[in-house]
């Protein structure tokens, strides 16, 4: 978020979820499945 925001200081909050839920998207299934597996390994820490 901070890194797009410092791209780009006028984008809104708003805009800035659109641009990220594109980018997320367009990653490939083994990226999105590395990066989804991570966050599930970090919340299994935190709980």
């Amino acid at each position: 978020h901070a890194a797009v925001k410092q791209m780009d200081n006028s984008l809104t909050n708003n805009e800035i979820s659109v641009k990220l839920g594109k980018a997320w998207n367009a990653e490939s299934p083994a990226v999105r499945e590395r990066y989804t597996e991570l966050a599930r390994l970090h919340k299994e820490r935190l709980m």
